[in-house]
């Protein structure tokens, strides 16, 4: 599985996990989460080392204006990111 990420932001969650229930930060907005429609993790890279390594946590979300976006969590760096694209 490969996966290529053009365009990221990063994200402002209100908490470090995903349930249903959280708020995020979209477009200088808070929005709610509705709810997680999927959930899978990746790790890749692996035997590139350290810098160049994939650990991810992905969601899809519905949020509170009915629009699906697709989040993740890098597991390496802990921090949120939306994909685009």
């Amino acid at each position: 599985l490969h996966l290529s990420i053009r365009r990221q932001r990063q994200m402002c969650i209100r908490d470090s996990y995903m349930p249903s229930s959280v708020q995020l930060r979209s477009n200088g907005k808070w929005v709610k989460v509705i709810k997680v429609e999927n959930l899978w993790k990746v790790n890749d890279e692996w035997w590139r080392g350290a810098d160049e390594e994939i650990s991810r946590l992905y969601y899809v979300l519905r949020i509170d204006s009915g629009q699906q976006i697709t989040m993740f969590l890098d597991l390496i760096t802990n921090k949120w990111h939306r994909q685009s694209g």
